[in-house]
């Protein structure tokens, strides 16, 4: 049985120790999924669906959640109680694995400047796809921070550098993008 459940912006889905007894598939929207460290700093996963891996995780291992689950935007899952069929479990959740893998080698290996020329790219990416077409995110400081464990102050020293280098065009809750040849460039640098 499905059960389609709308979350607005900010909701939280579920948190640690929580278990949602049911598989969840994001229909339309993001997801964040979150730890807050002892200092109080979010530190997000870059990953913008973990719904799905999550939550089949947690029923086919019984595995305890730690983890904080927020709607980024107005958000739509899908419930369900029925397991999915082992090939849709293996596929979903490989691609899954494979972005989440992907983005977290290359923060893992960029300097600080490069993290945030990056995560200003995927950013942009998910505002411009069509997959994500009723979605717009704020690219904010705090978010760049989240997703990559920068500091807020360091994302902002970087935020300034891109802006002076006329990569980018940072007006408030809005970054526009104006040489993408430029943050290319910065993202492939940063990895040497």
């Amino acid at each position: 049985m499905n059960e389609l459940i709308k979350y607005k912006k900010g909701e939280m889905i579920f948190g640690p120790g929580d278990k949602p007894g049911k598989i969840g598939r994001v229909k339309s929207g993001l997801v964040k999924a979150y730890i807050v460290g002892e200092n109080g700093q979010e530190i997000a996963i870059p990953w913008f669906r973990p719904l799905y891996f999550w939550t089949l995780a947690i029923e086919m291992t019984g595995m305890e959640n730690k983890l904080y689950f927020e709607a980024m935007v107005p958000t739509e899952i899908v419930w369900a109680t029925d397991e999915p069929t082992e090939a849709e479990a293996i596929k979903e959740t490989m691609g899954q694995l494979m972005r989440l893998v992907t983005n977290f080698v290359y923060l893992m290996s960029d300097n600080s400047y490069g993290k945030v020329a990056r995560m200003v790219a995927v950013l942009d990416e998910i505002n411009r796809s069509k997959e994500y077409k009723k979605e717009k995110l704020a690219v904010t400081h705090k978010l760049i921070a989240q997703l990559t464990g920068l500091t807020r102050e360091t994302v902002t020293l970087q935020m300034i550098k891109l802006e002076k280098e006329k990569i980018i065009d940072n007006k408030g809750r809005k970054v526009v993008i104006t040489d993408r040849e430029g943050l290319i460039k910065v993202i492939k640098q940063a990895r040497n």
